[in-house]
């Protein structure tokens, strides 16, 4: 029996977001692990897993392309697990539209720019770095075919350079979200330090945090049945009735 839902009726929405330049195929498995739970769904971001790639990517354009997502799928007040930039997306969206999130899950998520992450995630998007394996660069191909993943890196840079001066969250936005949070990552995680991990946490009224041995990123790195255990144990506590 699930610890959520321990009477008949219908199961909590819980949306999952997939990380940058990413895509939702990557998500399957924590859909999978999370079915017996909630009535999951993974979209794929704007610009990602062949969607139309827009000329300029933003905070707010990635927050209403989801919000329309979700009219058309029918999905109204979700729990939303973001996976780290789709974290960053979770957060936004609570913050900015507060009545379609019940809850939040991070997982693995930089929130903070100064300029050394801006810097660091600017420079993660350029093709250079993202070539550094072959097998990545067929993966890309693959994923946000007929587009060319090397013009939605660019943006995506773009985008990240943009966040010295414009900043996704704040500490004070953050501290406006009254919906549960679960706060999640890799001890030594290399994009999302623990410290950073740490922070997010203080900074959210009503969170909770959990860390796990290791890094998060990629995401075939996070242990998937860790994060199962730790959501649905969170879920029992926070999001019953």
């Amino acid at each position: 029996m699930s610890e959520v839902n321990t009477e008949p009726g219908p199961r909590r929405q819980l949306l999952i977001l997939h990380g940058m330049i990413g895509c939702r195929a990557e998500m399957q498995p924590w859909k999978v692990s999370l079915e017996d739970t909630f009535e999951t769904e993974v979209l794929n971001l704007a610009g990602h897993g062949g969607r139309e790639i827009p000329d300029r990517l933003t905070m707010t354009r990635y927050a209403d392309d989801l919000l329309g997502q979700m009219d058309h799928w029918r999905i109204e007040k979700p729990v939303i697990l973001g996976y780290s930039f789709g974290g960053l997306v979770a957060l936004y969206l609570a913050i900015h539209h507060p009545d379609r999130v019940s809850a939040v899950v991070t997982v693995a998520t930089r929130w903070l720019y100064d300029t050394k992450a801006v810097r660091h995630m600017a420079g993660l998007m350029q093709v250079s770095s993202l070539t550094t394996f072959a097998h990545r660069s067929e993966h890309l191909t693959k994923v946000h075919y007929p587009n060319d993943w090397r013009m939605l890196a660019q943006r995506l840079s773009a985008m990240y350079s943009s966040f010295e001066h414009e900043p996704p969250v704040t500490t004070e936005e953050l501290g406006r979200i009254v919906c549960p949070c679960l706060v999640l990552s890799g001890a030594t995680d290399p994009i999302a330090s623990a410290d950073e991990t740490v922070a997010l946490h203080h900074s959210l009224p009503d969170s909770e945090i959990a860390m796990y041995q290791g890094v998060a990123h990629p995401p075939e790195r996070v242990p998937v049945g860790a994060l199962q255990r730790a959501i649905v144990a969170w879920a029992g506590r926070h999001l019953v009735g």
